[in-house]
């Protein structure tokens, strides 16, 4: 069915703009029901592999062996984007620190007191409680953290584990300076190299 039948009080709205094609439909997910839905759907797939629970390659897998193509949804073959959390400084020291400053930022948020992005030294002068130190531990993995050149090899280890066609990175580091330092390190140490080639 496309759009709403004639006596649905909805029947007379159109989007806007009408005269180009809709981009394609991707289905974002962090268990396996994400990567079988994407499949049944025949939509493109995107890993939240930054917090999910689920193995990434395990989730690819389900996906890519279930894909039925799909007009509709806009993908004739399957295609996966790993979501990958990176923080990268030239000193492993402030590396270290702004990671230090990401893991409390998640672990307020998992115990239900999101706020701003920390600073490293918000982070060294707080009084983690145990739970806080658990939910950072657990975490760990998600993020590479590092040098330029350590973050990328352990992206692209990532990449590899999950059979990913993309990377989509997220970078959550307080101040925007260092923000904008990580991501352009980070994007020239992965350089311009095809997934399929690390």
């Amino acid at each position: 069915m496309d759009g709403f039948g004639a006596d649905h009080p909805f029947a007379g709205i159109v989007a806007a703009p009408d005269d180009v094609p809709l981009p394609p439909v991707w289905i974002l997910g962090s268990s396996y029901y994400g990567a079988q839905a994407a499949a049944a759907f025949g939509t493109g797939y995107a890993y939240a592999g930054h917090f999910g629970g689920a193995d990434a390659g395990e989730a690819t897998r389900i996906y890519r062996s279930s894909f039925r193509p799909s007009t509709a949804a806009g993908a004739q073959e399957p295609h996966v984007i790993l979501g990958a959390a990176a923080i990268a400084h030239p000193d492993p020291e402030r590396a270290r620190a702004l990671g230090r400053a990401n893991a409390l930022s998640m672990a307020r948020l998992r115990t239900g007191n999101p706020g701003p992005l920390p600073s490293p030294e918000e982070a060294l002068a707080h009084d983690w409680s145990a739970a806080e130190e658990h939910i950072a531990r657990s975490m760990a993995g998600k993020v590479s953290v590092g040098t330029p050149e350590q973050v990328a090899e352990d992206l692209a280890r990532k990449a590899r584990e999950a059979d990913a066609d993309e990377l989509m990175i997220t970078t959550a580091i307080h101040d925007p300076a260092e923000r904008r330092q990580s991501v352009r390190l980070v994007a020239e140490a992965l350089g311009a190299v095809s997934l399929a080639a690390v």
